[in-house]
């Protein structure tokens, strides 16, 4: 804009110039007419002169001629009159210096019409080349005229340039603003992004850090499963013989064979006693092999329960679900094969779980103390009235360790599947998308097409030669940008 602004002062400067120098020359070419006008002038009586001149010549010619003989007729006089000799002599003096001064005036107004004559030539001369001055001085005049014109018409075009520019540029600095503000509001998206990346991240690594927790533990217990970790010596070593194929018709320890839920796990285990590591067989020979393999081998002691001849009975008493607090009969509690019923029920079909003590006291008082009850937290109200009771842990216990081992699997897979969430819906947040790709310097941006479009250096372009000016395009939506720093 500077530029442009400079760029106009010195035209209009060089406008003011060329409208004196047009002035002057005007000036000179009144003066010069009046300089023909006065030669002229001048010539013509010069002219008029050398004609009387002339006239006066032959009138002196003449006058002289006169007197000469007029002189020689007084001579002649004189010497016939000598009475008057004196003053004729006196005339005659007179009319010698009449006549020299004559002679000198005829000799003057010879060198005056040499020097006319020259005068009129030097004029002539003055007067075409004067005319030839005239003529190249209206041609120059004329020229200046259009290429004043020419540059008016520039002046204006950049002037409406100049106007163009200064709104373009007032539309650019609108569209900073407006960047900016975008820019404050990406800036506090990116932050609140950001806050929630972080969040999200630590949740993600407390997710990570419980999940191993899980897994670890449930490997742990697997481990301890797979072991036979807080089983007797005895039943491990059946098991491993039956594993190995040194004994057929083992199913396995009790606590193996049922499943039972979370919260009826500690009542059943409490219920079953040390009777979860008995050891459920086919018959009776597969119990007397067993136990002639233990005892061979001096490993221990266990407890056989062929399917075949333990037959258990369950509690029928139709009282028992109307009182407060009952929760169900053990043996209906678990799940297990059909196989194993008898067993089962001869285990657990004779006990009550309750929800607490004080609902336990109630039933076995009114069962005049018949069978056991269990309450869900693991208190015992046995046949005969004898209570036993405390604290009891609630997990890694024979009996629910399977149902651990599941449950802490499914935990660590719900926190997998809250990770993979996590990772799906929080990426790391960026600004790069909202960069806008930099304008080269040089060029400009037409807003209506959108392209970028070269706009020509003012170092080039001569202001004071028309052609180059007449060639300029104009466009009104075009202004120079230089690329911003990002």
């Amino acid at each position: 804009m500077q530029q442009i602004s400079i760029e106009v002062d010195s035209f209009r400067t060089k406008v003011r110039e060329i409208e004196e120098q047009s002035a002057q020359e005007v000036s000179d070419m009144a003066v010069m007419r009046n300089d023909i006008s006065h030669n002229e002038a001048s010539i013509g009586r010069i002219q008029e002169e050398l004609e009387q001149s002339d006239v006066a010549d032959e009138e002196l010619r003449e006058r002289i001629a006169t007197y000469e003989k007029e002189v020689e007729q007084k001579e002649c006089r004189l010497a016939e009159l000598q009475s008057g000799q004196e003053q004729e002599q006196m005339r005659a003096q007179a009319l010698v210096e009449q006549r020299t001064s004559l002679g000198q005036r005829i000799e003057a107004l010879k060198e005056r019409r040499f020097g006319l004559t020259q005068s009129i030539n030097e004029a002539k001369l003055s007067s075409a080349s004067s005319s030839s001055l005239i003529d190249e001085t209206i041609l120059r005049l004329q020229m200046l005229k259009d290429s004043a014109v020419v540059k008016d018409e520039n002046i204006a075009r950049i002037q409406q340039e100049s106007a163009d520019c200064e709104g373009l540029l007032r539309e650019i600095a609108d569209r900073i603003q407006t960047l900016e503000n975008a820019q404050t509001g990406y800036q506090i998206k990116y932050r609140g992004r950001q806050e929630k990346y972080d969040r999200l991240a630590a949740d993600r690594r407390s997710q990570e850090d419980q999940a191993r927790g899980y897994l670890q533990k449930a490997k742990l217990l697997q481990e301890m499963e797979n072991n036979l970790e807080g089983f007797q010596q005895s039943v491990r070593y059946v098991m491993s013989q039956a594993e190995k194929g040194a004994l057929q018709g083992v199913y396995g320890p009790v606590s193996r064979l049922i499943s039972v839920s979370g919260e009826h796990a500690l009542a059943v285990e409490i219920a079953l006693g040390a009777a979860m590591q008995n050891i459920i067989v086919e018959d009776e020979p597969v119990a007397k092999r067993a136990i002639a393999m233990l005892k061979n081998t001096r490993s221990g002691r266990a407890t056989f329960l062929p399917i075949s001849t333990v037959k258990g009975n369950r509690l029928t008493d139709s009282w028992l679900p109307e009182m407060e607090g009952f929760v169900g009969i053990a043996s209906d509690l678990v799940s297990y094969a059909p196989e194993f019923e008898g067993v089962i029920r001869q285990l657990l079909g004779r006990v009550v779980i309750v929800q607490d003590l004080d609902c336990a006291l109630p039933v076995a008082k009114r069962a005049s103390y018949r069978f056991r009850i269990v309450t869900l937290d693991g208190q015992v109200m046995n046949s005969g009235g004898s209570m036993t009771g405390g604290y009891s842990a609630k997990s890694a216990g024979i009996l629910s360790r399977t149902k651990e081992i599941d449950a802490l699997n499914r935990q660590a897979e719900s926190c997998q599947e809250r990770i993979r969430g996590m990772d799906a819906e929080n990426e790391p947040p960026s600004l790069e998308e909202e960069e806008e790709e930099p304008i080269p310097e040089g060029t400009a941006v037409d807003p209506q097409t959108g392209e970028t479009v070269q706009m020509p250096d003012p170092s080039t372009v001569d202001p004071d030669d028309p052609s180059v000016m007449g060639n300029v395009p104009v466009n009104d939506n075009l202004v120079d940008v230089k690329p911003t720093e990002a």
